[in-house]
């Protein structure tokens, strides 16, 4: 496929050079004030809590959250395990607990830019990840920039997607043995959350008419071999973790729990309080894709305008690589229809978006006399949104962390610091974070903890905590 991009500095007569660029601007929005934002509740929070205490405790199986049996938690704990790695080298900060996300990021541009290399071409591809980069749905909260698991899981899905599309395309039965491992990893990062991708494969595989492929001896042996993995964690959580009670919910086991509260439920009956989002299917792209979403919309007019005039003749959907593009799509179409709708649930298509709008510029492109018009708007467009996206980098401190703020208020040699109820979970976590350390106790009135059961800070560097959103919290000097 021929290039129809703007040429930026003559960029095509340096071999390598872009790559090279690619490498430093994802190190740039993948790592760069990391550290920046405070702490979000539930999801990161959830899960640094759960690293630290698998650290403090030597105990790799069970979640805790505090000194409580943490039952909120049902993913396996492969993502954890990387939070408590990274804890252990860095120490207990925003950094530490974010890196593996940000390391899976890097990881995620740099693959992804190849396969598109592969598929389009090279400059192509770099326009691509510029557009992945100049993004919320990536380089933003929740995925690449947080603690949670949502970007391990986007770069173990997109090589599981990767090896799909070339078992298809080739049958060696190597990519089908690599597409399990990294589902496998899939699984051990974000539990089930892989079948939202299975209607687009078996949809893919009848397009392709290649539905026999399920049926080969070497297929069913994976599959089978992928259903072991799946209830190795169960086997292994029930063996050696503490005694499973639900009182809220009333599950009886772990692997009830991860299957009924967070996929059934989650996509199928809903939550407690749950309030339904219609939109979803609009608004997300938009809140993900931002203005590429609608440079989309352009193209998609200007293509079938194009079509209708028979200037160009109407073939993507023969190009394997946009018709699995667009499949891969499927689900926002799925969550839409879902009870639970959250923004980045739909995080792994947005590559796929991209793909998309690559591929409908180089069809325009093609077919049109003045080719520069629309050349320029790309080029002005990406300028803009990666040059927004960097500032936000630097604008995401809303507030100063904690561990940062009013430090010379601790003169004590020890001192109580005391948490009241209704507490934020990040309250929590910024004050146990500094369990490590010693010079000041740490006392929370919810729990039954005592003065005598109480942790140990360095008075220099524990928080000072007034009516922090609706954490209360003073010093016992």
């Amino acid at each position: 496929m021929k290039n129809y991009f703007v040429d930026f500095a003559g960029f095509r007569k340096m071999p390598g050079i872009y790559l090279f660029l690619i490498i430093l601007l994802c190190s740039v929005f993948c790592f760069k004030s990391l550290n920046v934002a405070p702490l979000s509740d539930w999801d990161e929070t959830r899960y640094g809590m759960n690293a630290w205490n698998m650290l403090q405790r030597h105990d790799y199986i069970n979640y805790f959250f505090l000194d409580f049996f943490d039952i909120t938690v049902t993913k396996p704990p492969l993502g954890i395990y990387a939070i408590c790695l990274s804890y252990k080298i860095f120490g207990y900060n925003e950094f530490a607990m974010r890196l593996p996300s940000a390391i899976a990021g890097f990881l995620f541009f740099l693959v992804f830019y190849q396969w598109c290399r592969k598929e389009i071409n090279e400059h192509a591809a770099f326009f691509i990840t510029l557009i992945l980069l100049s993004v919320k749905g990536l380089v933003g909260w929740h995925v690449f920039r947080t603690g949670d698991l949502d970007g391990m899981y986007t770069l173990f899905i997109t090589l599981a997607n990767i090896f799909f599309y070339y078992y298809v395309k080739t049958e060696h039965t190597r990519h089908a043995v690599l597409m399990v491992i990294f589902l496998s990893l899939v699984y051990y990062t974000k539990g089930f959350t892989f079948i939202l991708f299975t209607p687009g494969w078996l949809l893919y595989l009848i397009l392709n008419r290649k539905l026999a492929m399920l049926w080969k001896w070497q297929t069913l042996v994976l599959l089978i071999i992928f259903v072991l993995v799946m209830t190795s964690w169960p086997v292994i959580h029930s063996a050696y973790s503490h005694a499973f009670v639900d009182n809220e919910l009333h599950y009886n086991n772990f692997f009830q729990r991860m299957w009924t509260h967070d996929i059934i439920e989650r996509y199928f009956s809903g939550f407690k309080n749950y309030q339904p989002n219609y939109q979803y299917i609009i608004a997300n792209p938009d809140s993900l894709y931002n203005l590429w979403n609608y440079y989309t919309y352009l193209l998609i007019i200007l293509y079938s305008y194009l079509v209708k005039k028979k200037r160009i003749v109407n073939d993507l959907l023969t190009n394997r690589f946009f018709l699995y593009s667009l499949i891969s799509t499927l689900p926002l179409l799925i969550i839409s229809f879902s009870k639970e709708k959250m923004a980045w649930y739909t995080c792994t298509s947005v590559p796929f978006y991209a793909v998309i709008t690559a591929m409908l510029h180089i069809k325009i492109i093609s077919a049109i006399k003045r080719p520069y018009m629309l050349n320029m708007a790309e080029a002005g467009l990406l300028c803009f949104c990666l040059v927004r996206n960097g500032i936000q980098l630097q604008l995401e401190k809303s507030a100063p962390p904690l561990s940062e703020q009013l430090k010379s208020r601790y003169n004590a040699d020890r001192s109580l610091l005391v948490i009241t109820a209704p507490g934020r979970e990040s309250v929590y976590l910024y004050a146990i974070w500094l369990t490590s350390r010693k010079g000041l106790i740490y006392y929370n009135k919810n729990t039954s903890y005592d003065a005598a059961q109480a942790t140990l800070f360095y008075k220099n560097d524990t928080p000072y905590i007034d009516d922090f959103a609706h954490s209360k919290a003073y010093i016992v000097n």
